[in-house]
């Protein structure tokens, strides 16, 4: 009875230690190139071509009843929303291209920091591109 316990309680203190310890790495089939080629006003097929179909789409805005189609958000997060890793938006109004954010989430960052998460990737709505000090690391890792 001892050692099953002993063996239940290790095994949870090793699974509460590496809570938080994502592997970190850009969603599947992006890249730094692909997503340096977006711009401000393409169409959702255009990015879709780019960047393949979205895993998830989302409303941008709260809302109550059907979920609205715009603005919508194409979420090409590699977690579910809940976990850590790698997050990437494409926000979309009018069916064109609006701005887009990637940030990494962790499960510590989240317990610990109450500012905005460190930028990986942005496009604003006036076109202008911003690289994170953790981009080329995420989104470019064979050139490095």
């Amino acid at each position: 009875m001892t050692a099953r316990f002993s063996g239940i309680l290790s095994v949870s203190l090793v699974a509460l230690c590496c809570v938080g310890c994502e592997i970190i790495a850009a969603p599947k089939d992006v890249s730094c190139d692909k997503l340096r080629r977006l711009a401000v006003g393409m169409t959702q097929d255009e990015v879709a071509a780019l960047l393949g179909p979205p895993p998830r789409q989302m409303p941008t805005e709260p809302f109550r009843g059907d979920p609205p189609t715009d603005p919508i958000t194409w979420d090409y997060s590699n977690k579910s929303m809940i976990d850590g890793g790698v997050r990437l938006h494409v926000r979309f109004v009018h069916g064109r291209l609006s701005t887009t954010a990637s940030w990494i989430r962790t499960f510590v960052r989240d317990l610990k920091d109450e500012g905005p998460r460190p930028t990986l990737f942005s496009l604003t709505e006036a076109g202008v591109r911003t690289e994170g000090a953790e981009f080329k690391r995420v989104y470019c890792p064979s050139s490095e």
